[in-house]
């Protein structure tokens, strides 16, 4: 069994995955209250795979509970070319790895060009195109590019912590959405959901003009189900095109990534 860790700017996703590539186990930890001790389910994997865009200390963190463990661990690094996937990125190392995780496997999931939405903390817009054979099936995925973003609180609280009239008139309502809102909370909530989906929604105009065949809308991460919601029920945010949401991307992305890396390793040593 693998182990998979994506530990975020503001929480630490794991999984495990059997032998059959099925997700048997899952929780999260807050990255300000990790635990003292590796979770007992962990002791039952051969191998734990790690992306950390959370900074040193929490790199530490991790290090030492699976060190306690003796459970091998690897750290991976955004790559040119890995899982069928080309990574365009100019400096590619510089790339989130929780982002390329996820790009990894939106690309496995659908096999055709896509616009991946990682929703938490910050949002990542990003779009993934495709080489095709001479018979026109799509070959390899190819990491076009993205966008960054504040996530869906980061928006909110940016207006309700720096502006006292409109932090005092949303404490009157709860945040929620609304077509046409009619109160300060819902202008701010569906402000911000508003802001993020316009630029998702730009980004698969752009991927589409660039293909001749229809791409779908990949959604992980948080809040994603919040996005999801808002697509689905307001005309004006719909995209036309099959919306996905999947929130394990990136723990699946990683899995692929210790597979591949395992195969190369072992065809080394033979």
């Amino acid at each position: 069994m693998i182990l998979t860790i994506d530990a975020g700017n503001s929480r630490t996703k794991w999984g495990i995955f059997d032998d059959r590539q099925n997700l048997i186990f899952e929780d999260v930890f807050n990255n300000d209250a990790y635990p003292a001790q590796a979770p007992s389910s962990w002791t039952m994997c051969q191998q734990a795979v790690v992306s950390c865009v959370a900074g040193h200390l929490i790199a530490e963190k991790i290090k030492y509970l699976t060190q306690k463990i003796n459970l091998s661990t690897l750290f991976v690094q955004s790559s040119a070319q890995a899982c069928g996937v080309e990574n365009s990125y100019d400096q590619p190392n510089q790339l989130g790895t929780d982002r390329w995780a996820a790009l990894i496997a939106a690309w496995a999931l659908v096999q055709t060009p896509c616009v991946v939405v990682n929703a938490g903390t910050a949002v990542t817009v990003d779009a993934i195109s495709a080489k095709t054979t001479a018979t026109g099936a799509n070959a390899q995925g190819i990491f076009m590019g993205g966008l960054i973003l504040p996530g869906l609180q980061l928006m909110q609280n940016s207006l309700l912590d720096n502006t006292a009239q409109i932090k005092t008139n949303a404490e009157q309502h709860e945040l929620t959405l609304q077509l046409f809102p009619t109160n300060t909370a819902s202008a701010v909530r569906t402000g911000a959901v508003t802001a993020i989906l316009g630029l998702i929604k730009a980004m698969a105009i752009q991927l589409q003009a660039t293909r001749k065949e229809p791409i779908s809308c990949i959604l992980s991460g948080g809040d994603a189900a919040i996005f999801a919601e808002a697509l689905n029920n307001y005309p004006a945010l719909q995209l036309a095109m099959p919306v996905i949401i999947d929130k394990h991307l990136v723990l699946k992305g990683l899995l692929y990534l210790q597979l591949e890396t395992s195969q190369i390793l072992n065809q080394n040593n033979r």
